[in-house]
């Protein structure tokens, strides 16, 4: 009788593997299904094989399967920041190994001080390489006066303006309009958000 046995395998992604038919009977014709021949077969493309060893008049094949560990890993959504940067990042996820941000700094923590696209290379829990990169944003904060203190007559009613284009006005008073009418003396202030967070 032929015989050929080979296990599915499971590898990182890209991982060159080699699958033997194990068959030493120099008599054998040895076809794979991604078209090798000879007792050997190099892939590194996860799928369905077989194999079909033939000696004389009798065959035997035999098929599995080439699988990847999945990806375990990513960094997250990109960030946002409004007028400066000064933040840690860090890479706290379990079994991960050998973490190196932008090609050159290694460790689990990256001091984020500008805007930019940060990448970060580590190996997982299975000593598989993954990747991500996220990109930091930097906004500066809306320009915003609502002018000088003033002092008026009891029959003015200045309006004070916040500014067009924002995405939300919140007065001291809970109003949330561009303008407000200053009925009375006192402090007046408000908060704006822009479209950028």
């Amino acid at each position: 009788p032929v015989k050929v046995s080979i296990n599915d395998t499971i590898v990182c992604p890209l991982f060159q593997t080699t699958f033997d038919s194990k068959n030493t009977n120099p008599a054998a014709i040895i076809n794979w299904s991604n078209g090798a021949t000879g007792n050997t077969m190099i892939t590194n493309v996860p799928q369905t094989y077989f194999v079909r060893v033939k000696i004389g008049l009798c065959a035997k094949t035999d098929t599995f399967v080439l699988t990847n560990y999945p990806r375990e890993y990513y960094m997250g959504n990109d960030l946002r920041y409004c007028n400066t940067i000064d933040t840690m990042l860090t890479l706290n996820f379990p079994n991960i190994s050998n973490v190196v941000w932008n090609n050159e700094v290694p460790g689990a923590q990256f001091r984020l001080t500008k805007p930019g696209v940060i990448s970060a290379k580590w190996l997982n829990s299975h000593n598989c390489p993954e990747s991500d990169s996220i990109n930091v944003n930097l906004f500066p904060n809306p320009k915003l006066n609502l002018g000088p203190d003033t002092i008026l007559c009891l029959s003015e009613k200045p309006i004070l303006d916040a500014g067009p284009g924002m995405q939300s006005y919140f007065w001291y008073n809970g109003v949330k309009d561009q303008m407000i009418v200053a009925r009375d003396s006192g402090l007046y202030w408000v908060e704006v958000k822009d479209w950028e967070g």
